[in-house]
C-alpha cells in the first residue's frame, strides 16, 4: 500500500475507509474528512436514492426513501490514519468538530500534533 488509510465512523455506526493521497509524516485530515464524506454519500445515500426510483414500492416508502437520500451525512465520531497496518494518529469528536459539516473552513486546516484530542498508536478498533 501506498497511500494512508482514513478509517472513520460516522454517527449511527457507519464506517467508511478512504486512502488519502498525502505522505505519511504530513497526514491530512481535512482531506481524509472530506473522502470519507463523499464515500458515505454514495454508499448509504446512493442506495437509498436507488429505492426512491423503484416503482414496486408505494408512493409514500419512495418518498421516505428520497428524503434519507437527501439527508447530509452525519458527523463523524472517530477517525484514524493506518499506514501498512500501522496506526499513525487517531482522532476523537474533539479533533473533527472544526471539519463539521456547516464548518466554512474546510480543507484549509491540517492535523497538528499540538491537539490535545491527537493520539498516536491507538487502536480505535477496541471501541
Amino acid at each position: 500500500m501506498r497511500d494512508p488509510l482514513f478509517i472513520c465512523k460516522f454517527e449511527g455506526g457507519h464506517e467508511t475507509c478512504t486512502a488519502v493521497f498525502c505522505p505519511p509524516d504530513a497526514l491530512d485530515l481535512a482531506r481524509g474528512v472530506e473522502l470519507a464524506r463523499g464515500a458515505y454519500r454514495r454508499l448509504y445515500q446512493g442506495a437509498y436514492g436507488d429505492l426512491a426510483k423503484n416503482e414496486e414500492l408505494s408512493v409514500s416508502e419512495r418518498d421516505r426513501y428520497r428524503k434519507l437520500a437527501a439527508t447530509p451525512a452525519p458527523a463523524i465520531v472517530c477517525a484514524r490514519f493506518e499506514f501498512n497496518g500501522e496506526v499513525l494518529a487517531t482522532y476523537d469528536a474533539t479533533a473533527l468538530a472544526e471539519f463539521a459539516p456547516h464548518s466554512s473552513n474546510k480543507r484549509k486546516r491540517r492535523a497538528t500534533t499540538s491537539s490535545s484530542s491527537y493520539q498516536t498508536s491507538t487502536n480505535l478498533r477496541a471501541e
